[in-house]
């Protein structure tokens, strides 16, 4: 009869034997674990390159798409060559003509300008300033006097009285009273800035002249001058 030390050992033999057997994996099962691991190490690294992107974008910004310039004068030729109504694109390209000294390029747009929009004071008195430079002095008196008729800012009131200072002068024989009366209106208008300046200059000369008794007539010439008489036109009429 088995001792209980030999009945404890079948037992256990038994319990070993009735245990689920474990396997060694096959070279293929391995293959696919490893190509597991590798793709999920890929994914993370994919997400994490992602998000510092993400990040860096977020932190330093997206430079934003530019837009055309409203000033480039290729862009402006070429709406103005498309549209000849672009009333913007018209008073832009007569202000780049105007600052670069392409002056009959800027009184042709001007006037064209004022073909599309008559009621803007500020291109009569453009217009006024480069007739007058070009000797047409009734004309330019007739730009100041349009300018003035519609009641514009005291700024472009003041450059009008200020050119039309300058026409009465120019006249043959000069309206020295009216010019005058002219420069006083501007300095007026303008009382701490270029165009009251100016005006204000020429007050004086023509003052001391009159009362000296002799008179010299100072008739604008070169180009316009930016900073008092020449205003520019913005798009569709702005300031």
């Amino acid at each position: 009869m088995p001792s209980s030390t030999q009945r404890r050992k079948r037992a256990a033999n038994r319990a070993r034997t009735a245990l689920p057997q474990r396997h060694r994996p096959t070279s293929s099962q391995r293959l696919a674990r490893r190509g597991l691991v590798i793709l999920g190490i890929v994914i993370s690294l994919s997400l994490v390159v992602a998000l510092v992107a993400t990040f860096t974008a977020t932190s330093t910004g997206t430079p934003a798409p530019t837009t055309p310039s409203q000033t480039d004068p290729n862009q402006l030729i070429a709406r103005v060559t498309a549209n000849p109504d672009d009333s913007s694109a018209v008073g832009n390209l007569a202000d780049y003509y105007y600052q670069t000294g392409q002056y009959p390029q800027a009184l042709a747009l001007y006037q064209r300008y004022l073909l599309l929009q008559p009621n803007d004071p500020r291109p009569h008195v453009s217009v006024g300033v480069l007739l007058l430079n070009n000797g047409d002095v009734s004309g330019a008196q007739s730009q100041f006097t349009q300018a003035l008729a519609l009641n514009p800012a005291a700024d472009i009131a003041a450059q009008a009285h200020l050119g039309l200072g300058n026409a009465y002068v120019a006249l043959k024989p000069p309206r020295l009273p009216d010019a005058l009366s002219e420069y006083q209106k501007a300095s007026n208008l303008d009382p701490s800035g270029t165009v009251g300046d100016e005006a204000r200059s020429r007050l004086i000369a023509l003052q001391q002249q009159l009362g000296s008794g002799t008179v010299t007539v100072i008739v604008p010439t070169g180009a316009p001058s930016g900073s008092s008489a020449a205003p520019t036109v913005g798009p569709t009429g702005t300031p």
